[in-house]
């Protein structure tokens, strides 16, 4: 007994049954001399003392244990609660540390790619601080002026401002002094020591004769302009342009050329421009050179500046766009069509973002235009000139009206182009022509509307005016040659004067699409067929993706009766351009010479979808049905025809038709 209890008092169990221990191991704290008055046959009475006192003191231990457990378990949660705030601080700190960072990283990067104009105050009399004309003042009056200028050059730029050389990104500033360090004053810092920024500084100073204004754009050297106070402003203007000369160049340059002020210091920053900076500056450099160049009407010399631009930046749309209007003027019909389809091209594959939206979305209007004129489709480049002359890009919507009537005229809609002419006083062949740099088409609009009536006097009156004053500019001989000469002698021979238009398009160039076919067309009017057949042949194979020089072909085999000849050069015209109405209607005429009427109704059909004012193709159109049988088809393309325009032959014509 005094075994079990003594087992008991160590915490284990002990089995009545076996005797043996179970449980927990005894604690060690029992006192060893009750364990001997124990195991000495001490009495119940002691030994359940004993016991009483045993359990007291166990009970007294386990309420100690409890409270320091407790204890310990407030003081870890305590120091859990320590390591989270460290842990907190830390993450703080390194969050703190990493801001920091990412802000100077930041900065410096911003000051690594900056690249604008930062305007110091300039020094001025005392006098003029003490009239409100401080230094802060005066130079923010100088950038106004020239982000001005810089907006007006703007419009004449393909590229976005980003993108042009010598540009600010974040435009220009005036920059104020600022007292201690600050977030600001440290970006000033870094900005000065890594960045590409372009400081202007300058001053104001009193002369025996008013004041002297200079200015300077980083280390190079001033421009001073002398003027009277009551000139400040004027003085402002020259500095400024000054400014924009020394800083964006090619600005300078577009400012100037389009504005008629082609001086030769302009000519020289073109010539140094085009020397220096990278290939894409370098490139818009040769195109103002270009420009320079065929606004002296050399329009062959800028061939030269137009093909290098090309080979320095072959994925920019501007160096196609400046060489097209060459190419047309040149009448180099298989180069400009090309240059077209690669403009349009690039227009559309260009990212939003280097491009200005105005200039692409005009531009890929006017390229359609012309793609479709160079494709007999005058109707649909109407509509596209329309649309590009609802932008200002490079003054487009002053001059589109002249293409419009022109494209009205060529798709047999005289009226249409009348309309445009009246409305718009000035319009005219002579003005076309001096505006021809801003276009690409070799609009004549004047002209085409007295030819789309069979009226040749007025034509050839036309074109000898503006021949005339085209002769006095000596500047635009090029153009007479290859754009006037052409279509002049085609009126002499219309007329009648068929040793005088002979006699001219001789004189026009062998390398112009147009001048050949002219040539292969007067000697045909002339009945040397042989000759008409090397020139005609010469037009084509220079242009042999063009209709215009076939179909020319085919209506001097028309006239001279070799009606199947006339018939395969439409057809292959057709090809090339099969929205060009001129060889499906002719088409139609060979068709019924050879009394095949029949077939000519659906070519006349076709015709009258892209020339549906076309008054001869109806005239035809009511023959055929007459020739078929279907009277009353006949009657309607008669009354049709009777409410547009005609020419005095196809009057008379008409008006037989009808009688009968």
């Amino acid at each position: 007994m005094a075994e079990y209890w003594l087992r008991a008092s160590r915490g284990g169990v002990v089995s009545e049954e076996t005797g043996q221990e179970h449980g927990a191991a005894a604690s060690s704290a029992v006192d060893p001399a009750a364990v001997s008055i124990a195991l000495g046959g001490a009495s119940r009475d002691k030994a359940d003392a004993f016991l009483d006192e045993q359990t007291k003191i166990l009970r007294m231990q386990m309420a100690g244990m409890e409270q320091e457990q407790r204890l310990q378990l407030s003081h870890l949660r305590l120091r859990r609660f320590g390591d989270y705030a460290k842990a907190a601080m830390e993450i703080t700190i390194a969050i703190f540390v990493a801001l920091a960072i990412t802000g100077l990283v930041t900065l410096a990067w911003q000051a690594h790619t900056a690249n604008g104009l930062v305007a110091e105050p300039l020094r001025v009399p005392p006098d003029f601080a003490a009239r409100g004309l401080d230094g802060t003042t005066l130079a923010q009056q100088l950038l106004d002026k020239l982000n001005r200028d810089v907006a007006r050059a703007n419009q004449y730029d393909f590229r976005t401002s980003d993108n042009i050389a010598g540009s600010w990104l974040g435009g220009s500033t005036v920059q104020i002094p600022y007292a201690g360090v600050s977030i600001a004053e440290l970006s000033r810092l870094l900005r000065q020591w890594l960045g590409n920024e372009i400081h202007v500084s300058g001053e104001v100073i009193r002369t025996p004769t008013g004041i002297s204004l200079t200015v300077r754009a980083g280390n190079n050297s001033g421009s001073a302009f002398a003027g009277t106070e009551f000139g400040l402003d004027e003085l402002l203007d020259k500095a400024a342009l000054s400014l924009l000369k020394q800083t964006r160049p090619f600005s300078y340059v577009n400012l100037n050329f389009f504005s008629g002020t082609l001086d030769p210091d302009t000519i020289e920053v073109v010539r140094q421009l085009a020397e220096t900076g990278r290939p894409i500056d370098r490139a818009y450099a040769n195109l103002a050179w270009a420009a320079v160049l065929f606004t002296q009407g050399r329009f062959r010399d800028s061939l030269a500046p137009s093909n290098e631009a090309v080979r320095l930046a072959p994925n920019d749309p501007f160096p196609y766009y400046q060489r097209w209007p060459l190419d047309v003027a040149l009448g180099h019909e298989r180069i400009s069509l090309a240059d077209g389809r690669e403009t349009l091209r690039l227009l559309k594959e260009t990212p939003p973002e280097k491009i200005r939206t105005e200039a692409a979305l005009q531009s890929i209007a006017e390229c359609k235009a012309e793609l479709d004129e160079i494709g007999g489709d005058f109707l649909s480049a109407a509509h596209n000139q329309e649309t590009a002359t609802n932008f200002d890009f490079m003054d487009y919507n002053q001059v589109g009206p002249i293409a419009i009537a022109y494209d009205y005229a060529r798709a047999h809609d005289p009226a249409r182009a009348r309309a445009i002419l009246v409305a718009r006083a000035g319009l005219d062949d002579a003005f076309a022509i001096s505006k021809f740099v801003l276009m690409s088409d070799g609009a004549l609009p004047v002209y085409f509307a007295h030819a789309a009536i069979g009226d040749w006097r007025g034509a050839a009156a036309s074109l000898e005016y503006a021949d005339r004053l085209a002769a006095r500019t000596g500047t635009e001989d090029e153009l007479r040659h290859t754009l006037v000469w052409p279509w002049l002698s085609y009126a002499w021979a219309m007329r009648g004067d068929l040793r005088a238009a002979e006699d001219l398009v001789m004189r026009t160039p062998l390398d112009c699409t147009r001048c050949l076919a002219m040539r292969g067309t007067i000697a045909a009017f002339a009945g040397d067929e042989l000759r008409a057949e090397k020139w005609f042949d010469r037009a084509v194979r220079d242009a042999p993706s063009s209709p215009l020089a076939l179909t020319d072909w085919g209506a001097a085999l028309l006239r001279a009766g070799h009606y199947d000849d006339a018939i395969s050069k439409f057809e292959l015209a057709h090809e090339n351009g099969p929205r060009f109405a001129d060889p499906l209607e002719m088409w139609g005429e060979a068709l019924m010479l050879k009394n095949r009427s029949d077939l000519a109704l659906e070519k006349f059909a076709d015709a009258a979808k892209y020339a549906p004012n076309w008054g001869r193709l109806h005239m035809k159109w009511g023959e055929a049905f007459g020739y078929v049988g279907r009277l009353d088809d006949a009657r309607a393309q008669y009354r049709a025809a009777s409410t547009l325009d005609l020419s005095v032959a196809d009057k008379a014509e008409l008006a037989r038709d009808m009688r009968g």
